[in-house]
């Protein structure tokens, strides 16, 4: 293997030919390190290295993920295969190359007979884990009822009625997810010193009480201290048993001397003294809800090994604990691995926690002689997931001390330009940004080979900052700071357009987000930009528990009846409705008088899909009548009873898509999501994918929610990657977390929502300090009293600089795990930038929202660090340029959105305050009614009619039907209201006049939807429907937007005719019938209904409906129907006739909701206006409700 020829550089060859020591590779973004992995093994097994290794099978090469270790078998086989080693080749399938849990579940299989492990032990999904967890902690819950005393009783007991995050499961679940990572497990945990007793912590507030009266003060302080002194004495002489929440309340409840004069610091001594007094006293109230919990984490724990016993079953953190014992117990079984393995090398080794390092090291020889770890300190982001970059530095020490290891840097980045990577140094590489020194990337690609591709060719900056500055407490908070975020949305999409115009593919573009709550807003803007995107996601989405969801749910959508799909989606994390809830939905009454003769049971989807949802309604039975069971006034069951209705209306207004995006917005789901932090945000993003997947499902021909549900099923069962079903995935932007991007790089990289903490939610509060984990509980779980009381306390000591070190044990405990805490989030941040930064290649946006207070602007967080690098403390308020030590000066947009906001008129405003608090715009209901007073002696109302089918009855029938309508229904302005009711005739070339039918196939709508062909190339349904999706697109996101997804539509549809498709869109969007409908106050496309019309239903549905305000009286509507096709010699006469009875019809549906008038306006847009030039042919009619 001649290594000569690589092209490498100097460290990496000198990674790849180390192979007799340890060896720490330090590896930047873009440094080729899995190019050093993979030559490094094929050289290992070269003649020109000894060999050293015998064989590709005596490697163990550890990855983060399963992608990247098929990644590196596929580059080892094919490197051993240019170097002649064809015969290793063949082995790479079966060498050690997989995750740690991979390796680890490897090693417990082959040795499973001497371990006691079952045969054929199975890993658990993880919601298949969380199942079985879920039911551990039933057991034990039941085990508890009747036993006041029992730990799990008292943990209740304690916890009260509290907040989210802090209920008795949710806690017990969070200590055993900390103990999962750590080697010790639950045995790990500290939870600190004890506390001192109450009456002895009254005692030290007496004696600082007295220490400052010896001190002296002004009158009024001394008065003050006595009085505060007298109260203490006398607690603590009239209680003999004093409890810590008597002690807190008295304590917080002094009177203290005001912290002015010549006493003034030593007033300000005082109180973080008594301060610290009350945060030990709180926390002494939690000493024995930590024990308790301890003992239920246990008992939990036990019961659920139980269970996964009984199932020959393991979870990830069994596996790697399973393991570390066995080589640990076993002394023979570990010097065989150590025999076998050669050479280790574990890449990512930055994002390892203390137990999978504790495993790794039992399977190296003496002295670490045989590893190679590869990792970047700057590029560990997965703390959420039990990651610990402080063991990793720990490690990097070790290594480079007693292990005596070759520590080596790969510092050229051959990814990105020299302006990203200037910039990052500017930022990152500023002193203390990091918690060691800092990797600085140079520039090692070739810029010639990459100008000459045409890499960047935009004249603009490659490096761009965008600072939003908004003031949010100024006319409504949540106004402002939405707007403000639709304002910095608005400037990203049009930095990606900007590069679009300079020839640039929307492919190329992504954004990275460090959060998922306002993904709505970007893809909003980026659609008003005219370009499609999309989430972007891999492999295993459709096995995670929110695809699951999002499958339950359109299945009962479809179908509530389907008990099934029903109960899954309600008792999930979405609604999470109780046993009561569904005793309540499943049973009535059979009424009696005013007695309750008999209660029976009913399918919990009956109040789903009888009456307007709300549960009131009787049912009749065989003459009976049954009342159901009522949720209690504002509970969660009515509400969900609501949201469910009204979901069910957006799917037969807007599709599935939309109605799933309305029901994770309107119960709370996404709300509750972001508070689990970076976890909560990977659920969010992945039910986020799975609207993106029926979004692409439903705009597929034919597909109405059913097939939908089915086609959704249908690729889960095939489990296929997200992205091969994005059809225009090509020429749409990506949307990604930035840890979704985590070892990809994309040219054109916007970043944005990555620079800000999340406040510590959680009752649990943990830091690992050498393989343990101080912890501490919240400080109230249970006492919103106690709890005010804690935090007032911890302000004060936290602005005394000097009163950390003074508090008691307890509260130095707790004090020191939220400032590590919060010191290890902010370094998180930190590091989750640089790798948003670093996946950029060609050009980047760095976006900043950030609050204008009264003191001026406050970014916090990564904010503070880019502006600060940038500016130092006078940051810009206009555009301008800034230099950083790039090719050329960075482009500074500042928008203002304080600005923008107040050039708003009122009704703008409140259009952004509705949207900010996510208020539901409920457009006039199109909906069953009683049926009218007319009885029509037609139909055997047994089904649904359409106006179409009308056509198709017999004349008496068809007679009687326009009875029904005419009978409720006045046209104004038309022949008939001028006495002309003969029907004309259409005399074509050479023939006989022939009467005209209302659905005469002209190749327009009418034939379009009995799916007659227009042409052998091009269907008239394929064409239609793309028309009128185009026309949609156009009224929800406008004419850019629409023309945005004009190739995805058309391709959606199989339109090959793309001009014609082209004009005819055109036409409409040209035509002054668009203007007038925009100009009503609604404008809702697509808009379904159903009416009473005698015996029968009649459905159907309007293309575009518009309004001047709510039904009623005065109320009017304004119908729009798009024709295609048509022939040019129809006279308006005809033409009249022809559509007329589709106008009666939706007329009577329209008016029987109350409106007093409506207008319909058929527009033929392939065909042309001879009088009007430009314009499309029109049709129109004008309507009444008939006076009685």
């Amino acid at each position: 293997m001649n290594l000569d020829t690589l092209g490498a550089t100097g460290p990496q060859r000198q990674a790849i030919e180390t192979l007799d020591r340890p060896l720490l590779l330090c590896a930047g973004a873009g440094s080729g390190k899995t190019f050093t992995l993979q030559q490094r093994i094929a050289y290992a097994l070269s003649p020109e290295s000894g060999p050293a290794v015998e064989g590709v099978d005596r490697v163990l090469t550890i990855t983060f993920t399963r992608k990247a270790a098929g990644e590196i078998k596929s580059r080892v086989r094919s490197v051993l295969r240019e170097n002649g080693m064809a015969e290793e080749a063949l082995k790479v399938d079966d060498a050690w190359i997989s995750t740690i849990h991979g390796m680890a579940l490897r090693i417990l299989r082959e040795h499973g007979l001497e371990l006691g492990l079952p045969p054929r032990l199975a890993q658990l999904e993880e919601d298949r884990a969380a199942e079985l967890r879920q039911r551990a902690f039933d057991v034990v819950l039941r085990e508890s009822e009747g036993q006041p005393e029992s730990p799990l009783a008292q943990l209740i007991a304690a916890l009260g009625a509290t907040g989210k995050g802090s209920d008795a499961r949710a806690l017990t679940f969070a200590l055993m997810k900390h103990g999962d990572t750590l080697t010790a497990g639950l045995d790990a945990f500290d939870f600190g010193p004890a506390a001192a007793s109450p009456s002895g912590i009254m005692r030290q507030a007496a004696a600082g009480l007295e220490e400052f009266l010896a001190g002296g003060g002004s009158p009024k302080q001394m008065e003050k201290a006595e009085e505060a002194l007298r109260q203490v004495r006398e607690l603590l002489e009239s209680s003999g048993s004093l409890t810590y929440r008597q002690a807190a309340a008295a304590l917080a409840g002094l009177g203290l001397p005001s912290a002015q004069g010549k006493a003034k610091e030593a007033v300000r001594a005082l109180k973080t003294s008594l301060a610290g007094l009350v945060m030990e006293c709180v926390l002494g109230c939690n000493e024995a809800v930590a024990e308790s919990l301890m003992a239920v984490a246990r008992r939990v724990q036990e019961e659920y090994g139980a269970l996964k016993q009984e199932a020959d079953c393991v979870d990830t953190a069994d596996i790697l604990r399973l393991a570390y014992r066995a080589l640990s117990d076993r002394p023979l079984l570990r010097q065989q691995l150590q025999q076998r393995f050669q050479l280790i090398m574990v890449d990512e080794f930055q994002d390892t926690n203390q137990l999978q390092i504790d495993l790794i090291g039992l399977l190296c020889r003496p002295g670490l002689t045989n590893l190679c770890t590869v990792g970047d300190s700057q590029q560990s982001i997965y703390r959420f997931q039990g990651a610990d970059v402080n063991v990793y530095l720990k490690h990097k020490r070790q290594m480079t001390g007693e292990a005596k290891a070759r520590s080596l840097q790969l510092d050229a980045n051959f990814r990105s330009h020299g302006d990203i990577l200037a910039f990052v140094r500017r930022i990152c590489g500023a002193p203390g940004f990091f918690s060691e020194d800092f990797l600085d990337l140079q520039a090692g690609r070739n810029e010639e080979k990459a100008a000459a591709s045409g890499a960047y060719r935009a004249l603009a900056p490659r490096i761009s900052v965008a600072l939003t500055s908004y003031g949010s407490k100024q006319r409504g908070e949540t106004a402002k700071t939405a707007f403000a975020k639709q304002q910095e949305a608005r400037h990203i999409a049009q930095w990606f357009a900007r590069l679009r115009m300079a020839g640039h593919d929307a492919g190329d573009m992504v954004l990275l987000l460090g959060s998922t709550t306002h993904l709505d807003v970007y893809a909003d803007a980026l659609q008003q930009e005219g370009f499609s995107c999309h989430m972007e996601g891999g492999s295993g989405f459709y096995g995670t528990a929110e695809s699951k969801l999002a499958a339950s749910l359109l299945r009962a959508l479809v179908c509530p009846l389907n008990t099934r799909d029903l109960f899954e989606a309600l008792s999930g994390p979405m609604f999470q409705l109780s046993a009561d809830d569904f005793m309540t939905l499943s049973t009535v009454v059979k009424a009696s008088g005013e007695q309750c003769a008999e209660v029976r049971r009913r399918s919990i989807g009956r109040p789903f899909v009888v009456g307007d949802g709300d549960g009131a309604e009787t049912e009749e039975t065989d003459g009976e009548v049954l009342q159901p069971l009522l949720p209690a006034p504002g509970a969660a069951l009515g509400r969900v009873l609501e949201i469910w209705c009204r979901a069910q209306a957006t799917v037969r207004r807007d599709g599935p898509a939309c109605a799933l995006r309305q029901l994770a917005r309107e119960s709370g789901y996404f709300s509750r999501l972001q508070e689990e932090g970076v976890t909560g945000q990977a659920k969010a993003a992945n039910f986020l994918k799975a609207i993106t997947v029926v979004e692409g499902l439903q705009a597929q021909p034919g597909a109405g929610t059913a097939q939908v549900a089915q086609r959704y099923q249908a690729l889960a069962a095939g489990n296929e990657k997200l992205g091969s079903l994005q059809g225009d995935g090509g020429q749409s932007v990506r949307i990604m977390t930035v840890h979704g991007s985590k070892g990809l790089e994309f040219p054109f990289v916007a970043v944005a929502d990555c620079y800000t903490l999340r406040p510590e939610s959680g009752a649990l509060l943990c830091a690992v300090r050498d393989g343990r984990a101080a912890a501490s509980l919240a400080s109230s779980l249970g006492d919103d009293g106690l709890k005010a009381a804690f935090e007032k306390a911890r302000t004060t000591v936290k602005n005394d600089e000097e009163g950390a070190p003074g508090l008691p044990p307890l509260a130095r405990h707790h004090q020191g795990i939220r400032e590590e805490s919060a010191q290890e989030g902010l370094l998180e941040k930190r590091r989750l930038f640089y790798v948003a930064a670093t996946r950029a290649s060609e050009a980047m946006l760095v976006s900043l929202c950030v609050n204008n207070t009264k003191e001026g602007l406050a970014p916090k967080g990564v904010q503070a660090d880019v502006l600060g690098a940038l500016f130092g403390e006078e940051v810009p308020r206009q555009d301008g340029t800034a230099d950083y030590g790039g090719s050329q000066p960075l482009e500074f947009a500042f928008i203002d959105a304080d600005r923008l906001w107040n050039e708003q008129s009122e009704e703008e405003r409140e259009e952004t305050a509705g949207a900010a608090e996510g208020r539901v715009v409920e457009y006039p209901p199109l909906s069953p009614d009683p049926a009218p007073a007319v009885v029509a002696g037609w139909g055997d109302g047994q089904g649904l009619v359409s106006y179409s089918s009308l056509t198709g009855c017999e004349g008496g029938a068809l007679e009687g039907a326009q009875a029904v309508l005419e009978a409720y229904v006045e046209e104004l302005d038309g022949p008939i209201a001028d006495g002309l009711q003969e029907a004309p005739a259409v005399q074509p070339e050479g023939g006989a006049p022939a009467p005209v039918s209302p659905t005469a196939d002209f190749g327009d709508g009418a034939g379009e939807e009995r799916g007659e062909s227009f042409s052998d190339r091009d269907k008239a349904t394929d064409f239609g429907g793309a028309l009128h999706r185009l026309c949609q697109l156009d009224a929800l996101t406008g004419e850019k937007g629409a023309w945005g997804r004009f190739e995805a539509v058309a391709d959606a549809y199989g339109v090959r005719q793309r001009q014609r498709l082209q004009e005819a869109f055109a036409r409409w969007l040209a035509s002054d019938v668009r203007r007038e409908a925009r100009e009503w106050e609604w404008v809702q496309p697509e808009l379904s209904f159903q009416a009473q019309l005698g015996a029968n239903t009649l459905q159907g549905e309007i293309d575009l409906f518009c309004a001047n305000g709510p039904a009623g009286e005065g109320g009017r509507a304004f119908v729009v129907d798009y024709k295609t096709g048509g022939q040019p010699q129809e006279t308006a006469r005809q033409l009249y006739w022809k559509h007329r009875l589709q106008a009666l019809c939706y007329a009577y549906a329209v008016l029987r909701q109350g409106f007093s008038e409506v207008s319909f306006v058929f527009v033929r847009v392939e065909q042309e206006d001879a009088a009007c030039p430009g314009q499309p042919q029109v049709v129109r009619y004008r309507f009444r409700r008939r006076a009685t």
